[in-house]
């Protein structure tokens, strides 16, 4: 599919500004944040497959009709839904960057295990949240030290979390994921323009800056990153193993 920035522009809204969402539509009854907790509930219990607009309005005490005060399809709602699992980042700021990031992917794999619906839903391309950016600009503050160029920073964290989605995706079954995401090139979707325009207290100055080398104001695809990100955490990742097959006692998996 080519790239559509109608979609994009709408999916940022949704996500950096869902309290604009539905005002002429019925009055909300709750805050859109309850709204969103008890769809994460039901998926967490029964899947994707088994949320529907009709159960989490019977849930909520609401009619149907009243859910589209808050968003316009279930696509939407899953998109919050997907942001709001994340919930707040590791703090790594006193962490050597290695431990950093190994706390990073830990916490990361246990938000997955907590929310296995959600992993299905990750390769697919979608516009990044506020709260999946305030987890890439902790682990960007940890990466800090070692001045690494964009594409690099971009290939770890995407080498890093496909890792965890790999681990915690071997126990999700797909066919709960119906009806959802996007086939548009990329993942994560966020470019500068954006989050300068929604990070109005500078919280993700790290991850502005990144943004600004990478994806300024254009369409942010993945075949636009300069130099080969996913090469990069290829190779990184080999070059790991190769590390460890040169140490004389080494043992795979052990710090």
């Amino acid at each position: 599919m080519a790239w559509n920035e109608e979609w994009y522009q709408q999916s940022v809204a949704l996500l950096w500004r869902p309290e604009v969402r539905g005002r002429r539509g019925p009055r909300r009854a709750l805050p859109l944040s309850a709204v969103v907790a008890e769809a994460v509930a039901i998926a967490d219990h029964d899947g994707l497959a088994g949320l529907s607009m009709q159960r989490l309005a019977g849930a909520l005490g609401v009619g149907t009709m009243s859910l589209y005060a808050y968003v316009r399809t279930k696509d939407d709602l899953v998109a919050l839904m997907v942001d709001a699992v994340y919930g707040t980042p590791p703090t790594l700021a006193r962490l050597h960057w290695r431990a950093a990031m190994r706390e990073w992917a830990n916490a990361l794999r246990a938000t997955y295990t907590a929310h296995p619906w959600v992993v299905p839903l990750l390769p697919r391309s979608r516009v990044m949240g506020p709260r999946e950016a305030a987890w890439v600009e902790e682990a960007l503050g940890a990466l800090a030290s070692l001045e690494m160029s964009g594409s690099e920073e971009i290939g770890l964290l995407l080498s890093l979390s496909g890792l965890v989605q790999a681990a915690v995706g071997a126990d999700v079954r797909t066919g709960e994921v119906d009806g959802v995401g996007r086939d548009v090139p990329g993942s994560a979707l966020l470019n500068a323009a954006s989050l300068r325009a929604h990070d109005t207290e500078g919280k993700l100055l790290r991850l502005r800056h990144l943004l600004e080398r990478v994806w300024p104001d254009t369409s942010p695809q993945v075949e636009k990153h300069p130099g080969d990100p996913f090469r990069f955490g290829v190779e990184l990742l080999l070059d790991g193993v190769a590390a460890l097959e040169r140490r004389p006692e080494r043992e795979f998996g052990v710090d």
